[in-house]
């Protein structure tokens, strides 16, 4: 136990000598409390009552001087404010200051009146029969009237100047408590039920606390001390029982008539300590015919100050049944995750995959017997996924029972039978596995997976994974041109993981160029390098070498090598570029632009490259040079930049009965229907027929490269608009329209770009 000091003040000397030689000082006054810390002087909560008990707080007057109150003379008087009174007289009890107890005399020489407390020394048994030890007056069992304090506001007691016991130092205070208003807080400990018409339900637990002792009383004759009341003509069919805790107690048994449920708290008086009350196992019926929606229940709870404190609360929810369908998270983030799964691939072992998360489906019911026996739920995949067999989802259950799966013929869809409905259980079925999973000619985007069914079940469509293409390919800068029988340097080719660990480490990736197979890739200047996204070269990590990866050459158009190591979470996705590559066109070429084919492979040698071999890059086509021939190449464009700053540039090939000879570049754009050809100096036009303006004129035809945009237009507002690249033979000296119409005639234009 600790104490607190009541006063620190030093007796006046002339009080000294009064009181004789040697007697500095007859009393210090200490208030004390048994349960809070030290330094902490709060003192406690009370109710605003009649009769309200200050739990565990007593004031101590410890006599400093042997002997200087011998006989006890005088009186001690406490005053209190706030408006408070002392309810009855407290326990005086007389100490040695070896807190051996000379007398405990109950209150006897204490007397009460309103707000002041008189302790009369010379009545009271208070004695000096230990000549050798210092006294202790400790006044404790203390209860407050607070019936006319104010709430939220102290109550203090003062050691008063009336007081006539020599030697005291008057005038101090300490807090007491604090007057708190009296109430209750109910709470449901457990969950409230989702349920049809014409059934019985189980109410949550419920729970009424006192938000400060004294907030519940017994109010003699009452029984209805709480009282739950629910919509009208949804009953009570059983009451459950009230426990309660602290110094509260209440009939066990509540009584129910109708839809009215009384508790009855029999405790003689108010509690002494902050208690509850709690209902359990009540249950009451909805009828057939009650509309969805939340069965809210009324709480009346009579307070101990006469006034009642009235709440509401969610106990059920009325649905027609149905199902809550949701994805079930199988890995241990706590939050959900969706697998990441590539486009062409086959996952014959399923979400069991190393590095795939166990995730699942699941259609539960809101209320029992929602899935009925004789129907079934199906699964339907999106995206182009199939599946091998009905045997490749399993199922999960819980309260229903279900029959073997089956899959339509299309394999984009399971079917699960019940065989069995619950009952007085909500039950559920989960589909997960997934093993076979074929994305041989699936497309990016979220997997979802639609739910219907013939049993009861919600229809609707939950993500169970996301589907990316591994990699993306492409070609970096203008395309070069290139002529039939002759090599042709090709620009960088890049390829770039969507995630990591995207590419395998087993087999190979390759390029393969058609056109190209009558003779070997010259790989003479060629490099194959892995970069992270920030442009840091981790050649060493990804191809065990920082000179990159090894090539190997065929002699057919077909450049291949391994990917050593996988990317991971810290080097993140990596983006490969094969550098160099200079292939010899066939002197008959099928594609104009010349196509490379990007893929994986077992192994070596085979020209055969696909999603779901080797490295397992996404297969793509990809254009790689535009070739000179008997009709002109135009290759799309390039582009950089925001629309709002864009960048675009194109290059085209004359044919070979056009190379050589004097020209004329035209540049169009198709607006809204609206033609517009530009000029080299930047500035676009409306197309006149009688006098098109020319990008350039008097140019030899051949390769020649133009600048659409250079990054100073804005066309964010021009989304959708087509930019075209051509030229016509001849010089505009011949007549403005001469060359257009030459264009025009022999068809050399084509569409390079549109505005995204």
């Amino acid at each position: 136990m600790k104490t607190q000091q009541f006063t620190k003040k030093l007796v006046a000397a002339s009080v000294a000598t009064a009181l004789g030689a040697g007697a500095s000082i007859a009393f210090a006054n200490v208030f004390a409390d048994t349960t809070q810390t030290s330094a902490v002087t709060t003192g406690v909560n009370v109710p605003k009552a009649s009769s309200a008990s200050v739990t565990n707080q007593f004031i101590e007057l410890n006599q400093n001087v042997v002997g200087a109150v011998a006989g006890g003379t005088g009186t001690i008087v406490f005053k209190l404010d706030n408006g408070a009174k002392w309810a009855s007289a407290p326990t005086l009890t007389y100490m040695n200051s070896s807190a051996s107890a000379v007398v405990t005399a109950g209150s006897a020489g204490a007397s009460v009146s309103g707000g002041t407390l008189t302790i009369n020394l010379a009545t009271s048994d208070y004695t000096s029969t230990v000549a050798s030890q210092t006294k202790v007056i400790k006044i404790s069992g203390i209860v407050l009237d607070t019936s006319g304090s104010t709430v939220e506001t102290a109550v203090n007691a003062s050691l008063d100047a009336s007081s006539t016991a020599t030697g005291l130092t008057t005038g101090s205070t300490s807090k007491l408590a604090t007057v708190k208003p009296v109430g209750v807080t109910p709470t449901a400990t457990t969950s409230a039920s989702s349920i049809t018409a014409n059934a019985t339900f189980t109410l949550p637990d419920l729970k009424i606390s006192e938000i400060i002792q004294s907030s519940l009383k017994d109010m003699s004759s009452a029984t209805d001390e709480v009282t739950i009341t629910l919509p009208t003509g949804v009953n009570f069919t059983l009451a459950g029982t009230a426990g309660w805790t602290g110094s509260l107690t209440a009939n066990a048994a509540p009584a129910i008539a109708s839809n009215v449920l009384k508790i009855d708290v029999t405790n003689t008086g108010a509690s002494t300590s902050a208690s509850d009350i709690t209902l359990t196992g009540a249950k009451a019926f909805v009828p057939s015919g009650t509309a969805n929606g939340d069965i809210n229940a009324t709480i009346a709870v009579k307070l101990s100050d006469g006034t009642t404190a009235t709440s509401t609360m969610k106990v059920a929810s009325v649905v027609t049944g149905g199902t809550t369908n949701k994805f079930v998270e199988g890995g241990s983030s706590g939050s959900d995750t969706y697998n990441t799964l590539f486009t062409g691939r086959t996952y014959a072992a399923g979400f069991a995959t190393a590095g795939l998360e166990a995730d699942k489906l699941s259609v539960a019911e809101i209320v029992p017997a929602t899935l009925q026996a004789g129907g079934g739920v199906t699964f339907t995949l999106s995206n182009g996924a199939v599946l091998g067999a009905g045997t490749d989802v399993a199922v999960t259950v819980s309260q229903v029972a279900v029959g073997a799966n089956s899959i339509n013929t299309a394999k984009n869809a399971v079917t699960v039978p019940v065989t069995t409905a619950s009952t007085t259980t909500a039950g559920y079925i989960q589909v997960g596995g997934f093993t076979n999973l074929d994305l041989t000619s699936a497309t990016a985007g979220d997997l979802n997976v639609a739910i219907s069914s013939t049993t009861g079940a919600t229809a609707g469509t939950l993500k169970l994974a996301t589907i990316k293409d591994a990699t993306a390919s492409s070609v970096a800068g203008t395309l070069p041109i290139g002529s039939v029988g002759s090599s042709v340097a090709l620009g960088d080719i890049v390829i770039t993981e969507s995630a990591y660990g995207a590419l395998s480490t087993t087999g190979v990736m390759g390029v393969y160029i058609a056109d190209a197979n009558g003779a070997a890739i010259d790989v003479t200047s060629a490099s194959v390098k892995a970069y992270k996204a920030d442009g840091t070269d981790i050649s060493s990590t990804i191809f065990g070498s920082s000179s990159g990866a090894t090539l190997t050459n065929s002699t057919n158009g077909l450049v291949t090598f391994p990917v050593t190591a996988a990317s991971t979470s810290s080097t993140g996705p990596v983006t490969v570029k094969i550098k160099g590559l200079k292939p010899k066109l066939n002197s008959t070429v099928t594609s104009n632009p010349l196509k490379a084919l990007i893929g994986g492979a077992a192994a070596a040698g085979t020209t055969t490259l696909t999603s779901a071999a080797g490295a397992m890059p996404t297969k793509a086509t990809v254009d790689v040079a535009s070739v000179a021939g008997s009709v002109p190449s135009f290759p799309q464009a390039t582009s950089s930049g925001a629309n709002t700053a864009l960048t675009v540039t194109a290059s085209f090939g004359a044919s070979t009965n056009d190379a050589g000879k004097a020209g004329t570049i035209y540049v169009a754009g198709v607006v809204n229907g609206v033609v517009y050809l530009k000029s080299k100096s930047g500035a676009w036009s409306p197309y006149d027929p009688k006098n098109p303006v020319a990008y350039e004129t008097g140019v030899q035809l051949g390769v020649n490269t133009v600048n659409i945009l250079d990054g100073t237009l804005d066309v964010s507002g021009l989304v959708g608009a087509e930019i075209y690249v051509g030229y016509g033979v001849g010089s505009t000296v011949f007549g403005a329209a001469v060359p257009f119409n030459n264009m025009l005639t022999s068809g050399s234009y084509a569409k390079v770009y549109t505005i995204k």
